[in-house]
């Protein structure tokens, strides 16, 4: 029984009185005749004694809202009554409007017509009144559907508590109800249409299904949207996945999309290319409709720029694990480019960029605190120090320096497209997964980590600390794996589906699977040490000393895990032992370059599977540095205080550049922190 107030009802009568007045002052009811009145719900489902509000909208031949007069009534006054408002009553109002007296037992089993009207215009909301409803189940179908499809859902409704009906043996009175309305928990997996109850499938993904009829909900079932099993992007009008572009010239790409049923579909895939200071990616536009998953590579400058797509969550395979896609495109750009080196030390608070069209140290930039690490975003926008005080970031134009208490600590890994950074403060064992954006950590771990590398999407990250892997999602979400051995380093394969962790105590390099972090391959090494992935895609390569290895991945099938077969070659450097500082890769996979403890930076040419190497000038050990985009030139930072020019081509120091790096007391410093800015 449904009781108001006589407070409320006469507010209500006095609203209705209101209006009136106003409609008879104003001399009609509209300037513009009701041609239609939108009704809201159009269908009730009551059980005895509930109430529901109806709301009606007159509207015009123009579809606009206007005032009119209305009246409601029933077509069933034995079974359902409405006041002059629209309060629908499963049985019978009293006098005042006040009370929802209920019928008893199944006469109140049955359904009636709310008629609204207005002059001559009409519509009808259906009132479904039933024995009181308790319990309801929905069964959700088996597997899963695809994107676009919608399912069909079925529930049961049982009353227990009417005469002849118990928990035990609850009364089915599912064909009394009416329609029923389901609901999805994430309406970014399966989207609700509440006026017909119908569920949708939008996005690959996990979500919960539940019923809701007469006020009362189901427990949520699960359902599956078909997660994305297959991603392979090529030419938009060809198979091809390797071009050569001129600066501004432009590659169509497509993505060919598979679920787990087979189906072709269209989610939202993460496209992403690295670096971005070669080229971007962005959504194809032009006259025509493009085609589905369409994307437009754009040239920039000279350089090697891969193109990746990915089905991550949060905007793809939603609630469940990620699908990596099984190739990546190779864009060369030609032409050589210019860029500018960061030279820095841990003892300084000087950073001097160094232009590499000249080799000239430029204008000394200021840092409020020592760094002890340099990333910079993979567009070349913003270079991020790390410290003991906050990460300190660098505009690339301005020069300017900005400090954010975010995140204390050593950078040991940044996202491509700079939104992330992960640091670790091994002074309180913390680990942040750290927004640049918003300048806070979504994510933080009681742990000092020791290594980190992100996913080429930018949407994960796979740290180490101590015996345990984890990986932390940008949702966020974290994963934490134990491992059986102790880990040296940790790198990500360029289209993500692979992850190799080396470990010298182990002797081996475990290669694992990214998207559900399970352990796949076991190559044997020695002392394996740091790793790096390949940017072409076929694996990665290991400072192994005196040995580089070379791990070779092959064909990634569709699905999770990829179960690509492996393959590690051993390739002698012939330097004897050496304690590797820094390994990184040309961006054109051509060589594998190792800076070690020593006058000498040294490598593989992947190409020839020839060892090689370059002296510095003065004898200088080499300590930190990178590589230019286009790969002609190599920068390293020097015992000497100088950043040595390394010619790839000629194999020559080239050039000594003094950065003048002074600690607080005014001594000269060596350059151990050394960035090529990757524009």
């Amino acid at each position: 029984m449904r009781q108001f107030s006589a407070a409320q009802s006469v507010a209500a009568i006095f609203a209705v009185f209101l209006v009136s007045l106003l409609v008879s002052c104003s001399g009609s009811t509209s300037t513009n005749p009701v041609t239609s009145l939108t009704i809201a719900p159009t269908y009730l489902s009551l059980s005895p004694g509930q109430t529901a509000q109806l709301t009606v909208t007159p509207k015009d031949f123009a579809g606009n809202n206007v005032i009119a007069d209305v009246s409601y009534s029933s077509s069933n006054t034995n079974l359902v009554t409405v006041t002059a408002t629209g309060t629908v009553c499963a049985g019978l109002w009293d006098a005042n409007f006040i009370t929802c007296n209920a019928i008893k037992g199944q006469g109140a089993v049955g359904q009636a017509n709310i008629v609204v009207k207005s002059g001559t215009v009409s519509a009808t909301a259906t009132t479904y009144t039933h024995l009181q409803v308790d319990r309801i189940f929905v069964t959700p179908p088996t597997g899963c559907v695809s994107m676009g499809a919608t399912p069909t859902y079925l529930a049961t409704v049982y009353n227990i508590t009417a005469p002849g009906c118990t928990p035990t043996i609850p009364c089915d009175i599912t064909s009394s109800v009416g329609p029923i309305t389901f609901h999805s928990t994430d309406t970014q997996v399966m989207t609700n249409n509440v006026t017909s109850g119908v569920l949708t499938a939008t996005n690959p993904g996990s979500t919960s299904i539940y019923a809701s009829v007469s006020g009362l909900n189901s427990i949520p079932q699960p359902a599956l949207v078909c997660p994305v099993q297959s991603i392979l992007i090529h030419d938009a009008n060809s198979s091809n996945t390797v071009f050569s572009l001129a600066p501004t010239n432009t590659q169509g790409l497509v993505a060919d999309v598979l679920d787990t049923s087979g189906t072709s579909i269209t989610p939202i895939l993460t496209w992403a290319s690295v670096p971005q200071g070669v080229g971007t990616v962005a959504p194809t536009t032009s006259t025509t409709t493009p085609p589905p998953n369409a994307q437009t590579f754009t040239a920039n400058t000279g350089g090697t720029s891969i193109v990746t797509a990915t089905c991550a969550p949060p905007s793809c395979n939603r609630n469940i694990a990620p699908q990596y896609g099984q190739n990546i495109v190779t864009v060369s750009v030609s032409g050589g480019t210019t860029t500018t080196v960061y030279a820095g030390s841990t003892n300084s608070l000087m950073l001097v960029p160094i232009q590499t069209s000249n080799n000239t140290a430029g204008t000394t930039i200021t840092l409020p605190y020592l760094p002890n690490s340099i990333v910079a975003n993979s567009v070349g926008s913003t270079v991020y120090l790390g410290s003991g005080s906050g990460i300190m970031k660098v505009d690339v134009v301005s020069a300017a320096v900005t400090v954010s208490t975010g995140a204390v600590g050593t950078i040991l890994a940044v996202s491509a497209d700079g939104n992330y950074l992960l640091v670790s403060d091994s002074s309180t064992s913390t680990t942040y997964l750290y927004n640049t954006n918003s300048s806070t950590s979504p994510l933080t771990h009681v742990v000092a980590a020791t290594a980190a590398a992100f996913s080429s999407d930018s949407q994960s990250v796979s740290f180490l600390a101590g015996q345990q892997l984890y990986y932390d999602t940008v949702v966020p979400s974290s994963a934490i794996t134990n491992l059986p051995y102790v880990p040296n380093s940790i790198g990500l394969s360029a289209q993500g589906g692979m992850t190799y962790i080396t470990s010298s105590a182990l002797g081996a390099i475990d290669v694992r699977t990214t998207c559900n972090q399970g352990d796949w391959q076991t190559l044997a090494a020695t002392h394996p040490t740091l790793v790096a992935h390949l940017p072409n895609g076929t694996g990665a390569v290991v400072a192994d000393p005196p040995s580089i290895d070379v791990v070779t991945t092959g064909s990634i099938v569709a699905g999770c895990p990829p179960a690509p077969q492996n393959s590690m070659t051993a390739y002698n450097l012939g330097f004897g032992t050496f304690t590797p500082q820094q390994i990184f890769v040309s961006p054109d996979s051509s060589r594998a370059w190792i800076i070690q403890n020593s006058n000498a930076v040294i490598g593989l040419n992947l190409s020839s599977l020839a060892p090689f190497s370059i002296q510095l000038a003065n004898g200088a050990t080499a300590l930190n540095g990178g590589i230019m985009i286009d790969g002609s030139m190599v920068y390293v930072g020097g015992s000497d205080n100088n950043v040595h020019a390394l010619n790839v081509s000629s194999g020559s120091d080239s050039a000594q550049i003094a950065p003048g790096l002074k600690d607080p007391s005014g001594n000269a410093v060596a350059p151990n922190l050394v960035l090529v800015l990757p524009k």
